[in-house]
């Protein structure tokens, strides 16, 4: 076997493996995202410590069993069957996403705005449990504390922007089939926008309703 024809066949083996190695992967990939499509909305990476071509190259329809709850920072396992085989691999995910870390030094009360963050691009297995990754959910937000730069940005951060404040005089819109009635009364808990407020009636009735806006909240009977 002449030099170029040992060239050409260790490429096409080198070439043939890897495509074998990244078909299994894929396989793995959609195997977890159709398993559980919120925890794997973002891409994924997936190590395991048999994932060689030569041990999964003659199955090209492998099944997947996840063995454990899914736990993103430690080692998984996972039952791979191949016809009437099967083996255990050790995998971990890890999950690649958006991030949002402090543009620039924010003080304590500020209202958030798309200037105040930065969007970052990684590994969110590496960044806190309550970071945000997801910019809607951020703006508008209100610091509850100091936030320096390149700080992440996490719930722990900021406080619900309130519609309704405690004791806060509130118009009442209580509506049923056919009729609306208007009345007045004092919140007696704090509430922002669709969440669930009580309010005490002038008359000293106590009623439950949605806070509507910054002075109403409304009532379905």
């Amino acid at each position: 076997m002449n030099f170029k024809m040992r060239i050409f066949l260790l490429l096409f083996f080198f070439i043939h493996c890897s495509v074998q190695a990244q078909d299994f992967q894929e396989h793995l990939i959609s195997f977890l995202k159709a398993y559980d499509r919120v925890h794997f909305n973002n891409s994924i990476i997936v190590l395991c410590n048999d994932c060689s071509p030569k041990t999964w190259e003659t199955c090209p329809f492998p099944k997947f069993i996840l063995l454990d709850s899914i736990k993103s920072s430690e080692f998984n396992n996972v039952k791979v069957i191949c016809e009437k085989s099967y083996h255990i691999l050790k995998v971990k995910f890890i999950n690649i996403g958006e991030y949002f870390i402090a543009s620039r030094n924010i003080v304590k009360g500020t209202k958030i705005t798309d200037k105040d963050i930065f969007v970052k691009y990684g590994h969110l297995n590496k960044i806190p449990v309550d970071a945000y990754t997801n910019q809607n959910d951020v703006l508008g937000l209100v610091s509850t504390k100091d936030i320096k730069k390149n700080e992440f940005i996490t719930k722990s951060l900021f406080c619900p922007i309130w519609l309704i404040k405690l004791n806060q005089k509130v118009s009442v819109i209580i509506k049923s089939s056919g009729f609306t009635i208007f009345a007045e009364g004092n919140s007696i808990n704090n509430a922002y926008e669709g969440q669930e407020v009580k309010v005490k009636l002038n008359n000293g009735t106590i009623i439950l309703g949605i806070a509507k806006d910054r002075n109403s909240v409304i009532v379905y009977k």
